[in-house]
């Protein structure tokens, strides 16, 4: 797996003016994830609009990655497989919920972090209207991007939200180093009470009248299989949404044979 520091890379490196390098992580950001297909959007858009001489440095640097990645898979003929599983299986497999449930469920995933992403919508338009030397409409598109894929695309889990959550992290960072103390400390607060609020055990469980039992959690199935040296029954674990989808639409079988 790609670690996402790597994708962040993609924005970090051109801001400081490599725009080649900015170019090979934003290759290998769309590489990894289909959502990642963001980032060299971005970096283009960055480019275009504010350093366009160098335009031809990042495209170099995406087709670097794309010759190094793409070409042996294609070579040794796995070019239909990479296909079908990156770009076909999702689109087969949709997406389960609307977005009122799909929002609900991003909360409580989201949990002491859900203040901050509902609050970046507001921080990401105020920073964009306070004049500044670096460009920041880069952090309202990537909050909206990600905010879609929860919405209608891919909401399998909490590491589905991760780039939403560095967004919305990026969007008050900006914020606050654009505004006023005054404004800086009163939206910072609001965020503070919010999530110390969420903390307290009545907002979560009520208030029951008996004190309960929590019971211990189960053994991670994983942990045994490793341990033991078992076999499984399936090639895969943990099969989420899309994979059981796609396995149920192709007629396909998750054993190892």
């Amino acid at each position: 797996m790609l670690h996402p520091r790597l994708r962040a890379a993609a924005i970090s490196v051109w801001l400081y003016g490599r725009t080649f390098a900015s170019g090979i992580f934003a290759a290998l950001s769309a590489g990894f994830w289909q959502f990642g297909v963001l980032f060299p959007i971005l970096v283009v858009g960055l480019t275009v609009k504010h350093r366009r001489s160098e335009l031809m440095n990042v495209v170099g640097g995406g087709a670097v990655v794309a010759v190094v990645a793409v070409a042996p898979i294609v070579a040794l003929g796995g070019g239909r497989a990479m296909v079908q599983q990156v770009v076909l299986a999702p689109i087969v497999t949709g997406h389960q919920g609307n977005p009122i449930s799909l929002s609900r469920r991003a909360i409580e995933l989201l949990w002491l972090a859900a203040p901050l992403v509902i609050l970046s919508g507001y921080t990401a338009i105020a920073a964009t209207q306070k004049s500044t030397l670096l460009p920041s409409w880069w952090v309202g598109v990537g909050l909206g991007w990600f905010l879609l894929q929860i919405l209608v695309f891919d909401l399998d889990g909490a590491p589905d939200l991760i780039l939403l959550l560095a967004f919305a992290a990026l969007s008050l960072g900006v914020y606050v180093g654009r505004a006023s103390s005054y404004e800086a400390v009163a939206v910072v607060g609001v965020l503070v009470v919010t999530t110390v609020l969420l903390t307290m055990p009545w907002i979560q469980h009520g208030f029951p009248l008996n004190p309960t039992v929590v019971p211990p959690a189960a053994e991670y199935v994983d942990t045994t299989l490793f341990w033991n040296g078992e076999f499984p029954d399936s090639c895969h674990i943990r099969n989420s949404a899309m994979e059981r989808q796609w396995l149920t639409k192709t007629s396909l079988s998750a054993g190892c044979s």
